[in-house]
């Protein structure tokens, strides 16, 4: 997680493997420090940059989906906790079309680092 004011929202970035033979369907994230996790996406249309929140997003067998800057990406809104410190980490769990899910630590970082 990248915290870029304590008042703002914290951004997620990472990249998502499937090493399953079957595609998986991301479908949404929580994290106890977040008082909501959702996917967005980074777009620029006509020449104008905006996010746009992404309501499910397809990993393909043996695969992988990038979240980094000016793509893909978990918004935290309203960080609470360590997200405000800038140090630790916060386990973030990933739901799964299915009922599917897993939890992972995520490194809590200030802007710039």
């Amino acid at each position: 997680m990248q915290v870029l004011l304590p008042s703002r929202p914290a951004a997620g970035y990472f990249t998502l493997e499937n090493r399953a033979s079957t595609p998986l369907t991301l479908v949404g994230a929580s994290a106890p420090d977040c008082q909501t996790l959702t996917l967005h996406q980074s777009v620029t249309e006509g020449g104008t940059a905006r996010m746009t929140a992404v309501a499910s997003l397809p990993v393909p067998a043996y695969g992988s989906v990038s979240f980094a800057p000016g793509g893909y990406h978990l918004m935290c809104m309203q960080p609470s906790g360590a997200l405000l410190t800038h140090r630790g980490t916060e386990n973030v769990t990933l739901r799964f079309q299915g009922g599917g899910s897993v939890t992972a630590p995520f490194a809590i970082q200030g802007i710039g680092h």
